[in-house]
């Protein structure tokens, strides 16, 4: 069976905030992923409340986001209550 056919055994997963911490937890996850072999995902939960948040601080969560994706993630955007 060829590799790209075998299930992989380790996935990871980071969970994605305005936070400026969460660049560099973002690249140490693509970087952990990337020395195991591992698929690995990027979510952001986005809340309502989050719409009062200052401009710069939601670019920011996007810009992880974007970020991740850049480095091999499998985004997605969550809708929080």
């Amino acid at each position: 069976m060829p590799d790209s056919l075998k299930p992989r055994a380790e996935k990871l997963l980071v969970c994605v905030s305005h936070s400026p911490s969460s660049a560099a937890l973002i690249r140490s996850t693509g970087k952990i992923a990337a020395g195991l072999g591992a698929e690995w995902s990027a979510v952001y939960v986005e809340e309502p409340k989050m719409l009062f948040l200052p401009e710069a601080n939601r670019n920011r969560a996007m810009d992880n986001l974007r970020l991740a994706e850049q480095l091999g993630a499998k985004t997605f955007t969550l809708t929080g209550v």
